[in-house]
């Protein structure tokens, strides 16, 4: 959960960080997978740091220092790839185009794919979506209906 989900904004410039419930949500997660002790899981993650940082907990748990540092170098060079085609306005062409690398392997099985986020056009950047545009919700409100 970020404060964008809360306040319903935009993002597909990577300003939105886990605020203090998406950090105990993702530590959840890390918990709940290092319980299933899953072989060989494939991690695919976008190019919005929030997803790095929801899966960070369990890639804690699951690598050294050496090869977590290796993944957190390699997801900020392909970051910035994807970073550069958006400020161009250049990444609905590239996304497109099928002989461009999408999928960019950060260490082993962990991926980021430039394909899983949504792309926004700079003048939606930080403004209000429609509600039922979005699966957020606030975190006292449930995803699901009941």
């Amino acid at each position: 959960m970020t404060d964008y989900n809360e306040e319903h904004l935009s993002d597909s410039y990577s300003k939105a960080k886990l605020n203090k419930y998406g950090l105990k949500q993702a530590k959840d997660i890390a918990k709940t997978l290092k319980k299933e002790k899953i072989k060989d899981a494939i991690i695919v993650v976008s190019p919005l740091q929030r997803s790095l940082q929801t899966i960070k907990p369990y890639l804690e748990k699951i690598l050294d220092q050496k090869q977590l540092s290796e993944v957190k170098k390699k997801y900020a060079a392909t970051q910035k790839i994807y970073q550069t085609l958006r400020d161009k306005e250049e990444i609905q062409t590239y996304l497109k185009k099928s002989d461009t690398q999408k999928l960019f392997q950060l260490y082993g099985n962990i991926y980021m794919d430039f394909r899983i986020t949504d792309v926004i056009v700079p003048e939606l950047q930080d403004k209000e979506r429609p509600v039922h545009l979005s699966m957020s919700r606030p975190t006292n409100e449930s995803l699901m209906p009941r």
